[in-house]
């Protein structure tokens, strides 16, 4: 893929455990790396959950493949998470990772 279709900037968060004062633990997540990459809207589909109307939006991410990027991540693009659903990859000369994600509402 070539180097100019990665035009957009993304914050990957890494998940950590944190343990308070009183000795329970907490998911957090902190940011790991700012990245380029390619950026595709794919869906956004209305789904009845729990007696509300849900939307969820799908991204998928393409970043260069020497990033090392698991699916217990998040992408922070646009102000709103995204949760990483899944990993593919492509490694050919120039090759890149496949990032599909679904947004995070908390």
């Amino acid at each position: 893929m070539r180097a100019g279709l990665f035009n957009e900037e993304i914050k990957l968060f890494k998940k950590v455990n944190k343990v308070s004062e009183f000795g329970s633990t907490k998911v957090e997540f902190e940011e790991w790396k700012k990245v380029r990459a390619k950026v595709e809207h794919k869906s956004e589909t209305r789904i009845l959950e729990s007696e509300s109307i849900v939307f969820p939006i799908v991204k998928i991410f393409h970043i260069r493949y020497f990033h090392e990027v698991e699916e217990s991540m998040r992408v922070f693009y646009q102000g709103k998470f995204y949760q990483i659903t899944s990993i593919t990859g492509i490694r050919e000369r120039g090759g890149e990772k496949i990032l599909t994600t679904e947004v995070v509402y908390e």
